[in-house]
């Protein structure tokens, strides 16, 4: 939570001071990707020399498949998760004051994903089959504040380094069909310090 008011007051000193932002040239257009912390692909606009618009899609997609079986014995168990999540972000970049190639900004920015979670449990005890499916649904809205440095590593490639706090909602569905537990609905609060991302961004012109 400090780091984001950290971060917003920040902004706040930018947009008092304009004679700070002066780090990239107004109108120019780009496709921008990110990693580690979050993972995204989207649009860099630069609306003038001090503010872009980062417009984005953020997806996931994961599977792992564990077998195990007791030795000599009849037990058998086979377990199978799946998990993917895509969402939608935008982000308003601030640009402090220019060294060379070295741009650095303070970022805030909001989005939402959705997702679905399938875990698929097959046991085998002597000659009877037991199979357990329990899904999970998930809506997460959040906000988020950081600093970043944007490195002109060539006139038309640039390089991005990222950290971000941020606050999510997420709202869990969770069904499990033959269990004692049935479905049911949790909310969860969070304040997490999302992390360090590193990217790349390709101009057009």
């Amino acid at each position: 939570m400090r780091a984001i008011i950290c971060t917003l007051s920040l902004l706040a000193a930018c947009h008092l001071d304009p004679s700070l932002l002066r780090a990239q040239d107004a109108g120019r257009i780009g496709i921008i990707a990110t990693a580690l912390g979050s993972t995204s692909v989207g649009v860099i606009w630069h609306v003038s020399t001090d503010v872009a618009l980062r417009p984005a899609i953020t997806m996931n997609d994961n599977s792992v498949t564990v077998s195990s079986q007791s030795p000599g014995g009849p037990f058998f168990q086979n377990e199978g998760s799946s998990q993917w999540n895509v969402g939608g972000e935008i982000t308003l970049n601030c640009y402090l004051v220019r060294s060379g190639a070295i741009a650095p900004y303070v970022m805030a920015g909001g989005g939402y994903s959705a997702g679905k979670t399938t875990q698929d449990t097959h046991q085998r005890i002597g000659g009877s089959d037991t199979v357990l499916t329990i899904s999970q649904a998930s809506n997460m809205a959040s906000l988020s504040a950081g600093i970043g440095v944007q490195y002109a590593l060539a006139g038309q490639l640039h390089l991005v380094a990222e950290i971000t706090a941020a606050y999510s909602r997420t709202t869990t569905t969770v069904n499990s069909p033959g269990s004692f537990v049935g479905t049911y609905q949790t909310v969860n609060d969070q304040y997490r310090l999302v992390g360090t991302s590193i990217g790349a961004i390709f101009y057009f012109k």
